[in-house]
C-alpha cells in the first residue's frame, strides 16, 4: 500500500502514527494525573472526616461521662445549658459530617444514623430529667431502663458508627502514601515507555528515511553519473511517489538524449561539411568522416596531428589571429582560408568556431567553398566582361544610333526613324541592365564607396520627383507630396536614386489617371527620416512581399501584366538604405494599391 503513497504522504503517515502514540501516552499521563489528583482529594476529605467524627466522638463522650451518677439531673438548669451547648457543638459537626459524605450513600446513612442516636439519648436524657423532679432520689430504680436506653445510643448507635466511619477513612488516609506510590510509578513507567516509543519511532522514520529516500537519491546520483559516462542506467526505481516519478522522468530524459545523441551522430558523421574539435594545442580531438571526401585524410590519419599543418603556409597567420580571438571570446563572424589536400592541392574552405572554456575545445564547422569561389570568379568575369566587352560597344552604338537620327545628309523614311527609335531604346535598357548590375554588384561586395555628407531628404525627393515628370506625364499620374526638410547623413545621389527608383516603379504600376503620394516624415520618436511612396496600383500579394527586394524578382507572374524592367531596382534601393544604416519594406493590401516605405537615420 505504501509503494502507492507519494512521499510526502508516506512521511505524513508515519508522523501520523507517531502523534497517535503520542496522543496514547498523554491521554494515559492524563489519567494517571487525574487519578493521582483523585486519591489525594479523597485522602484529603477523609482525613478531614475521621478528624471531624474523633472530635465529634470527644465531644459526646464527655457529655456521657458526664452523667456519672446522675450527678447533671441534680445540678437542675446549669445541666440543661451544659448539655444544650453540646448539642450544639455535635449539630455543628454532624452537618459537616454529612456535606462531606454526601458523595457516600453508606456512610451518609451512618451519620444520619448516629445524629438520629445523639436526638434520642437527648430526649431520653430530659426524660430522666423530668422523672428525677417528680421522684427524686426515691426514683432511682425506675430510671434504670433509662439510663440503659441512654447508654446504648451513645456506645452502639452513636459510638459504633462514628468509629466504624473513622476506621473507614483512616483506612483510606493510611493506604495513601502506598497508591501516591504506586501512581508515581506508573508515571515513571508510562514516561520511560513514552521516551523509548518516540525514540523507536524516530529511529524507524529515520530508517525509512534513509532506505526508501537516500538510497534511492543514490540511485538517482549514479544514474546521473551513469548518463555522463554513457553506461547503462540503473533499473527503474519502484513506487508512484515523487522519486520514483522523477527517476521515470530521468530515464525517459536519458532516452530522449540518447535518440538524440544517434540523430546528432548521424547528421555528423553523413554532413557534408567538416565538423571538428581541437584541444588547446590546436591538435585534433574529434572529426567527422567528411575531412576524407574534403581532404583525402582519413579519420584515423588526423588523430594527434595540429590542424596548421592541414592550412596553406600563407593563409597559417590569419588562422591563428582568428583562432586567438575566438578563443578570447571576441566578435570574429568566419575565416576563408585554403587548406592543403592529400594528394598536394589546395581548396578554399570557410570556417565558424566556438570555443568551449569549460571543456577547453575549439569547436570548428568547415564548409568547402571551391564551387563558390569558382562562382565568384565567373561573376567577377561577368561583370568585367559586361563593364568593358559590352558597355563600350553599345555606348557606341547609342552614339552612332542618335548621329544617325540627327543626321543632314539624307532624312530618313518614317519606318527607318521608328527602328532607329527602337534601336535606341533597346540600347538605353541594356545600358541601365549593365549600370544596375555593376552598382548591385559593388554594393554586395563593399566597393561602392558612398560620399557621406549631411543632406536634406525634403530636398533630394523633391529633385527625384523633377527626374521622374517625364514618366508621370506619359502616364498622365498625379503626384501629391507631403515634404518636410529633414537632415539626414548620406550620399545625396544615392539617396536620390532610391527615391527615383520609387517613384519611377510606382508609376509604373499604377494605372493612368491615377495618383501617387510621396511623404517625408520624421519617425515617432524623431530619431529616422521615413519616406513613403504610396501608388493606386493592383497592390503585392502578402505571399510576395518579402521578396519584392530580391534581385530579378518582379510580381508580374500575379498582376497579370508585364512592365519592362530588369528586375534589380528594389534589390539597389535595399542595398542602399541598409548601407546607409536603415530599413526598406512594403505595405498594402492586394487590389488596394501599395506603400514602399524606407527609414534612414537623422541628424542630431
Amino acid at each position: 500500500m505504501l509503494t502507492r503513497l507519494s512521499l510526502s504522504q508516506k512521511v505524513l503517515f508515519f508522523l501520523a502514527i507517531l502523534l497517535a502514540f503520542q496522543l496514547i501516552f498523554i491521554s494515559a499521563l492524563a489519567y494517571l494525573q487525574f487519578a493521582t489528583e483523585e486519591q489525594n482529594r479523597k485522602a484529603y476529605r477523609a482525613q478531614n472526616l475521621a478528624l471531624i467524627v474523633n472530635n465529634l466522638s470527644t465531644e459526646i463522650y464527655i457529655i456521657m461521662t458526664s452523667f456519672d451518677g446522675g450527678q447533671l439531673l441534680k445540678e437542675g438548669e446549669k445541666s440543661s445549658d451544659r448539655l444544650t451547648e453540646a448539642l450544639k457543638k455535635g449539630a455543628v459537626q454532624f452537618a459537616r459530617l454529612k456535606q462531606l459524605t454526601q458523595d457516600n450513600p453508606v456512610q451518609h446513612a451512618q451519620v444520619l444514623k448516629a445524629e438520629k442516636a445523639l436526638t434520642g439519648a437527648a430526649s431520653i436524657f430530659a426524660a430522666l430529667k423530668d422523672d428525677y423532679r417528680r421522684t427524686g432520689d426515691a426514683g432511682e430504680s425506675g430510671r434504670i431502663p433509662l439510663w440503659i436506653q441512654m447508654r446504648h445510643f451513645s456506645t452502639v448507635d452513636i459510638f459504633k458508627l462514628l468509629r466504624e466511619i473513622a476506621d473507614q477513612e483512616q483506612a483510606i488516609v493510611e493506604a495513601n502514601p502506598e497508591k501516591q506510590a504506586a501512581f508515581r510509578s506508573q508515571l515513571r513507567t508510562l514516561l520511560f515507555a513514552s521516551l523509548a516509543m518516540t525514540i523507536f519511532s524516530i529511529l524507524a522514520l529515520a530508517k525509512y528515511i534513509i532506505t526508501n529516500i537516500t538510497e534511492r537519491l543514490e540511485v538517482m546520483s549514479d544514474n546521473a553519473y551513469r548518463l555522463a559516462s554513457n553506461r547503462p542506467l540503473n533499473p527503474p526505481i519502484e513506487g508512484s511517489d515523487e522519486i520514483a516519478v522523477l527517476d521515470r522522468t530521468f530515464h525517459d530524459m536519458a532516452a530522449s538524449l540518447q535518440q538524440a545523441a544517434e540523430k546528432e551522430r548521424a547528421i555528423v558523421e553523413n554532413a557534408q561539411d567538416v565538423i571538428c574539435s581541437f584541444d588547446n594545442n590546436g591538435r585534433f580531438v574529434s572529426v567527422n568522416p567528411a575531412i576524407e571526401k574534403m581532404l583525402g585524410v582519413t579519420v584515423e590519419e588526423t588523430a594527434g596531428i595540429q590542424v596548421m599543418e592541414l592550412i596553406v603556409d600563407e593563409d597559417a597567420s590569419k588562422a591563428l589571429e582568428y583562432f586567438g580571438k575566438v578563443q578570447e571570446g571576441k566578435e570574429t563572424g568566419t575565416l576563408e582560408v585554403r587548406m592543403r589536400t592529400k594528394s598536394g592541392g589546395s581548396l578554399d574552405t570557410l570556417w565558424s568556431a566556438y570555443w568551449a572554456e569549460q571543456e577547453d575545445t575549439l569547436f570548428c564547422v568547415i564548409h568547402d567553398m571551391t564551387v563558390r569561389k569558382q562562382a565568384e570568379r565567373l561573376k567577377e568575369e561577368v561583370v568585367v566582361m559586361v563593364n568593358h566587352d559590352l558597355r563600350t560597344p553599345l555606348t557606341t552604338i547609342q552614339v552612332s544610333l542618335e548621329l544617325l537620327k540627327e543626321s543632314e545628309r539624307g532624312r530618313l523614311s518614317p519606318k527607318g526613324t521608328s527602328l532607329i527609335e527602337a534601336m535606341s531604346l533597346s540600347c538605353n535598357q541594356i545600358l541601365r541592365l549593365t549600370k544596375d548590375l555593376l552598382d548591385l554588384d559593388r554594393l554586395e561586395s563593399g566597393r561602392l564607396e558612398l560620399d557621406i555628407e549631411n543632406c536634406n531628404l525634403g530636398v533630394i525627393a523633391q529633385r527625384a520627383i523633377e527626374l521622374t515628370q517625364g514618366l508621370a506625364h506619359k502616364n498622365q499620374i498625379v503626384v501629391r507630396t507631403d515634404v518636410h526638410p529633414l537632415i539626414v547623413r548620406g550620399d545625396s545621389q544615392r539617396l536620390e536614386q532610391v527615391v527615383t527608383n520609387m517613384l519611377a516603379n510606382a508609376m509604373k504600376y499604377s494605372p493612368v489617371g491615377s495618383q501617387v503620394q510621396i511623404s517625408v516624415r520624421p519617425s515617432l520618436d524623431r530619431k529616422m527620416a521615413m519616406v513613403a511612396v504610396n501608388d493606386q496600383g493592383p497592390g503585392i500579394p502578402n505571399a510576395m512581399k518579402s521578396q519584392v527586394f530580391d534581385r530579378y524578382r518582379q510580381v508580374k507572374e500575379n498582376l497579370g501584366q508585364v512592365k519592362d524592367g530588369s528586375g534589380l531596382g528594389l534589390a539597389i534601393c535595399k542595398a542602399l538604405v541598409e548601407q546607409h544604416g536603415g530599413k526598406i519594406w512594403v505595405e498594402g493590401d492586394p487590389g488596394q494599391g501599395s506603400t514602399f516605405i524606407f527609414t534612414v537615420p537623422l541628424v542630431g
